[in-house]
C-alpha cells in the first residue's frame, strides 16, 4: 500500500509540474526573439524547467521495474531533510496564493489559474509522498506540528479581524461598491480650474452623498443617481454636485423630493448591475438615474483576464459569504484595487487635470470598428438591459442619461493626447476618444429604445465649452450646474416631478 501511494503520489507531483510548465511554456514575451514567442532568458527558463521532465521521463525507461522502489527511497529521503516537507505545505502553498492573489502585476504567470494549480499540486504531491513513505512516525509529527500551526494561523485571524472590524466602519452595502457610510472629509483643489480651492466631501448613513434619507421614506418622491466619478463629482464640495442641485431644483416642484448620489469613480455598468442588486431592493426609490457610458472603455472594475476579478466571487454564494463577513478580506481586497491595479486612490486631492499635451507620436492605428476598443460592447449592452429590468423589478422608474464630455472630434483634439485611455498598442487622441465614448452613447440609447426605458441624451444637451469641464471629462461647478438644471427641465417635463396634491 505505502508502495502504491508514493507512486500515486510521485504521479501527481509530476502531473502538476507539468501543468505549471505548459502555462510557462505558453507564455509571449513582449519581444519575442526566439520562434517569435521568447526572448533569450524566457527561452532559457522554459529549456531547463523543461530538463526534469525529460530527465524522468529517460529515468522511468531506464529503471523500468525498480520505478517505485527509487521514487519510495527518494520521498523517504525528503521526509528526513529536518522540517522541508512542513516548509513546503506551510509557507510554499501560501506564497502561491499570495502571488496568484496579487495576480500578474509582481510576476506576469502568477495570475494564471493553471500556473498556481499545478504548483500547489506539486508541493501537496510531494509533502504527502514523503509522509507516506517515512511511515506512521513521521506523519504524527507532521500531523502536530500542522494542528499548532493551523490553530495560530486561526487565532492570529482572529485578533486581525477583530481589530479591524473596531478601526474601520462597517458598511451597509456590499464592500466592494465602495459605499462608505458617515465619511466627512475637507477637499483641497489647488487651481483647478472652475472649481472653488476647497470643498466638503461627506456622506451619510447609506455611504451616498447627499442627505441623510428621510425617515417616512414612502411619503417622499426619492431618487438615486448612479454612475462613476461624473456622477460622485469628488472633488466639488457637497451642495455643488449636480445631483445635489438636481435636488434643489426638484424640490421647487415638490419640496419632498430626495436625491442620493451612489457613483462611485471608475465604476462601469459591471459594478453598477451589482449596486442594483444590492442596494435598490433594500431601499427602493421612485426613480434611478443613471450616467453611464465613460468607463466601459477602460474601467477598474472590468479586467479582460477574469471579466472582472472585481466582482468575479459575487454570484458564488461561499465567496459573496465570505468577501461580505470578512474585514480581513475586504482590506486585503481594497489593498490590491490600489497597490496591485493601481487604482487611483482619492484622498484630500484629486489627480486629474486638464490636459493638452501634444500627441508624443502618431496615434495607433484604429480599427474599421471602433467597439474593438471596447472590453466587451456586447457585455456592456446586457448590463444596460440588466439595470432598466432590476430598477423595475424593484418598482423603480430608470431614467438613463447619456455621458458628455469637453472633448470632440475636432482638428484640435486629433492632435491631443487623451491621458484617461491607455491602449498596450500606442496611444490614440482625445478625438478618438471623442468618437469612442459617442459610439457608446448610441448603444445604450439604442437599448433604452428596444426596451422601452426613458433617456435623456445629455451628451447632445451640454456644450462642448472649456468653462464646463476642470479636465476632458470631469466637471466644473458650472458645469455641474448645468447638468442639474438640464436633468431637472427633462423629469419636469416629463411628469415625474409632481407637486404634493
Amino acid at each position: 500500500m505505502k508502495r502504491l501511494f508514493c507512486g500515486l503520489a510521485s504521479c501527481a507531483a509530476m502531473f502538476g509540474y507539468v501543468r505549471a510548465w505548459l502555462v510557462l511554456a505558453g507564455s509571449r514575451s513582449e519581444s519575442p526573439e526566439i520562434f517569435g514567442r521568447y526572448s533569450l532568458p524566457l527561452f532559457v527558463l522554459v529549456l531547463v524547467s523543461a530538463l526534469p521532465v525529460a530527465g524522468a521521463v529517460l529515468w522511468l525507461g531506464l529503471a523500468r521495474g525498480r520505478v517505485v522502489s527509487i521514487l519510495e527511497r527518494f520521498l523517504h529521503r525528503l521526509s528526513t531533510m529536518g522540517s522541508l516537507l512542513e516548509w513546503l505545505a506551510f509557507l510554499g502553498i501560501p506564497a502561491i496564493l499570495l502571488l496568484h492573489f496579487t495576480g500578474s502585476a509582481l510576476i506576469p504567470l502568477a495570475g494564471d489559474d493553471g500556473f498556481a494549480e499545478g504548483l500547489v499540486i506539486l508541493i501537496l504531491a510531494v509533502v504527502s509522498g514523503g509522509i507516506a513513505a517515512a511511515g506512521p512516525g513521521r506523519a504524527r509529527l507532521f500531523g502536530g506540528r500542522a494542528c499548532m500551526s493551523i490553530c495560530s494561523v486561526l487565532l492570529g485571524i482572529l485578533l486581525l479581524e477583530i481589530a479591524l472590524r473596531i478601526l474601520t466602519p462597517a458598511r451597509i452595502f456590499h464592500p466592494a461598491l465602495d459605499l462608505r457610510p458617515n465619511i466627512r472629509l475637507q477637499i483641497q483643489n489647488g487651481d483647478l480650474p472652475g472649481v472653488s480651492r476647497t470643498g466638503v466631501f461627506s456622506t451619510n448613513r447609506w455611504g451616498m452623498r447627499g442627505e441623510e434619507p428621510p425617515e417616512d421614506w414612502r411619503e417622499w418622491q426619492t431618487i438615486v443617481c448612479v454612475g462613476g466619478s461624473t456622477t460622485r463629482c469628488y472633488i466639488l464640495d457637497d451642495e455643488r454636485t449636480w445631483p445635489w442641485l438636481l435636488q434643489e431644483d426638484l424640490r421647487r416642484v415638490n419640496p419632498r423630493t430626495w436625491v442620493g448620489n451612489a457613483g462611485v469613480p471608475g465604476h462601469s455598468t459591471v459594478a453598477h448591475v451589482v449596486l442594483m442588486q444590492e442596494v435598490i431592493p433594500r431601499i427602493e426609490p421612485d426613480f434611478v438615474i443613471f450616467l453611464i457610458g465613460l468607463n466601459e472603455r477602460g474601467n477598474f472594475d472590468l479586467e479582460p483576464a477574469s471579466t472582472t476579478r472585481a466582482y468575479r466571487h459575487h454570484d458564488q454564494e461561499m465567496w459573496t459569504w465570505i468577501f461580505r463577513h470578512s474585514r480581513i478580506v475586504q482590506t486585503a481586497y481594497y489593498l490590491r484595487k490600489a497597490y496591485i491595479d493601481k487604482v487611483p486612490v482619492v484622498g484630500n486631492s484629486w489627480p486629474f487635470r486638464m490636459d493638452t499635451e501634444p500627441l508624443p507620436e502618431p496615434e495607433l492605428t484604429l480599427p474599421s470598428d471602433l467597439h474593438d476598443l471596447l472590453i466587451d460592447p456586447d457585455l456592456t449592452k446586457s448590463n444596460v438591459r440588466r439595470m432598466i429590468e432590476l430598477a423595475r423589478e424593484n418598482g423603480a422608474v430608470p431614467i438613463i442619461l447619456t455621458q458628455p464630455l469637453l472633448y470632440e472630434d475636432t482638428p484640435r483634439w486629433r492632435s491631443i493626447l487623451d491621458n484617461n485611455i491607455h491602449p498596450r498598442d500606442g496611444c490614440i487622441s482625445a478625438a478618438t476618444l471623442a468618437r469612442l465614448v459617442n459610439m457608446v452613447n448610441q448603444d445604450i440609447i439604442d437599448v433604452c429604445v428596444e426596451e422601452g426605458a426613458d433617456y435623456y441624451d445629455l451628451s447632445s444637451a451640454i456644450p462642448n465649452s472649456e468653462d464646463l469641464y476642470y479636465d476632458g471629462i470631469h466637471y466644473s461647478e458650472a458645469g455641474a450646474a448645468l447638468i442639474a438644471d438640464s436633468v431637472s427641465a427633462y423629469l419636469i417635463r416629463r411628469g415625474f416631478i409632481h407637486d404634493i396634491p
